[in-house]
């Protein structure tokens, strides 16, 4: 019985995590559509830099370097209507991950 109740408080603890972890992952991934949606693409891209190391820990690589890539294009020699095509490139990469990481029954096993 006792490994019973152990095991369902790790699989507790586990799902918690999870929990907080999506959330978290989706709150920076909707800060960064919010500052693309409002054209300031250094600024999320300074956010992505920033918070790339801790969500490349529970995000494939090749989404990160999707995102990393997009992130690169952002400059300041970038003509303005290139600008928005490289800004919603870089939306849908960070929705990519942000629907990888809603929280689903998947995401716990």
């Amino acid at each position: 019985m006792n490994n019973f109740i152990v095991a369902i408080i790790i699989l507790a603890v586990v799902i918690v995590f999870s929990v907080i972890n999506s959330i978290y992952i989706c709150s920076v991934c909707d800060d960064i559509t919010a500052l693309i949606d409002q054209n300031k693409l250094d600024e999320a891209k300074k956010l992505w830099e920033e918070k790339k190391d801790y969500i490349s820990y529970f995000v494939r690589d090749a989404e990160i370097d999707v995102v990393s890539s997009e992130a690169e294009a952002i400059g300041s020699d970038t003509p303005i209507e290139d600008g928005e095509a490289v800004g919603m490139r870089f939306r849908e990469a960070i929705g990519e991950i942000k629907d990888t990481e809603e929280f689903s029954l998947t995401n716990i096993f």
